[in-house]
């Protein structure tokens, strides 16, 4: 079964920063756009391993 690198990046970022992320952006006095930050680079990291393909890949 053949799982794209962008859903595997974004279990794998889920799981592993969820908790501690969930704690930082929790922080009563953090800047609201916190989240936006976080998010925002898991998804940008995810388009960039789309834009990288396998040379068997078309």
């Amino acid at each position: 079964m053949f799982v794209p690198r962008s859903i595997m990046l974004l279990a794998i970022a889920v799981v592993l920063l969820f908790p501690g992320v969930q704690e930082w952006v929790g922080d009563g006095q953090s800047a609201w756009y916190r989240p936006f930050l976080v998010w925002g680079s898991v998804i940008a990291l995810a388009g960039l391993l789309q834009l990288v393909k396998e040379p068997d890949e078309h």
